[in-house]
């Protein structure tokens, strides 16, 4: 979790752990995205239906809860 940029996940709520760690370090944090499905074994998260693989960029704004696909400049 320190790595990472910001922090998205399928389940949790504001006082999950990863949402208390995230404000912590001052990191942007999604959690409780339920139209995530993480498959592991693969290295990826499927969104409806994109298929986003270890090392693909997610865009997170995390003031309205929004993920974007691929790296917004």
């Amino acid at each position: 979790m320190r790595a990472a940029a910001a922090i998205l996940t399928a389940r949790g709520g504001m006082t999950s752990h990863a949402a208390l760690v995230a404000r912590g370090w001052g990191k942007c944090c999604i959690v409780g995205a339920s139209g995530l499905d993480v498959e592991v074994e693969h290295k990826r998260v499927v969104i409806g239906s994109a298929a986003v693989k270890e090392g693909d960029w997610l865009t997170l704004n995390g003031t309205r809860g929004l993920v974007y696909l691929g790296q917004l400049r």
